[in-house]
């Protein structure tokens, strides 16, 4: 937040996210939260937002499951939950969260426990002289594309390393291929690692099958439900 603004973190908001959401703020559901600011920052806040209509199809969804929804969380947030439960990352440490799930691509850009930003990319099958581009090169391709604004919001660090999740994170041709393209070493997300299980349960063993896919529903799980 420049230091002349008026200090209406709702104002603000609206005014970053009206710069580059591809919808009218008019027809968004919009959320923010201030961030622990280092002494002599800016003050940061972090937003989220999403078109009303994907709100209302989600509540329908729980109410025809006979369920009353209390709360939509953001998939990024979830994942920065899982990450920072099981990595435990340094203060000043930037870490890329890539997770690879069945419509996609969520590329979260973290210092320490705060996430800088999250970006979502849609991975589809693209023809290559007559061949299909393979998972590798499409996760690549994305990350190509934003990598420019990744170095410039990771400033004035470097970006040390990427993690993978998702049910992508299991093909090793991905972080072989990420390791040789960015410089970068990479690692799977196990976000049980700081859990405590029994291995040799039946949940245990789904979950040293699927670890990196359940992610999402690790951060969920972790999610704090005090002030509702």
């Amino acid at each position: 937040m420049p230091e002349d603004h008026d200090g209406n973190l709702l104002s603000f908001a609206r005014e970053a996210a009206q710069k580059v959401l591809p919808y009218s703020i008019d027809s968004a559901v919009l959320d923010y939260e201030p961030m622990d600011t280092r002494a002599g920052a800016p003050r940061e806040i972090i937003w989220v937002s999403t078109m009303a209509e994907q709100i209302e199809w989600l509540r329908e969804a729980v109410t025809l499951a006979g369920k009353t929804p209390l709360i939509v969380d953001v998939e990024a947030c979830a994942l920065v939950n899982a990450f920072v439960h099981s990595a435990e990352p340094q203060p000043d440490q930037i870490s890329l969260l890539v997770h690879i799930g069945a419509r996609g691509l969520n590329i979260c850009l973290l210092r320490g426990r705060a996430l800088l930003g999250s970006y979502q990319e849609t991975i589809t099958l693209n023809r290559l002289s007559g061949t299909l581009e393979s998972l590798p090169d499409r996760v690549a391709s994305a990350l190509v594309g934003c990598w420019a604004v990744l170095k410039k919001t990771a400033e004035p660090h470097e970006i040390g390393q990427i993690h993978l999740s998702g049910g992508g994170a299991r093909e090793q041709a991905i972080g072989e291929y990420l390791t040789q393209r960015f410089g970068l070493p990479v690692q799977e997300l196990d976000p049980f690692r700081t859990v405590s299980y029994s291995p040799s349960s039946d949940e245990g063993q789904l979950i040293q099958e699927h670890a990196p896919a359940l992610t999402v529903a690790v951060g969920l799980a972790l999610r704090s439900f005090e002030d509702l």
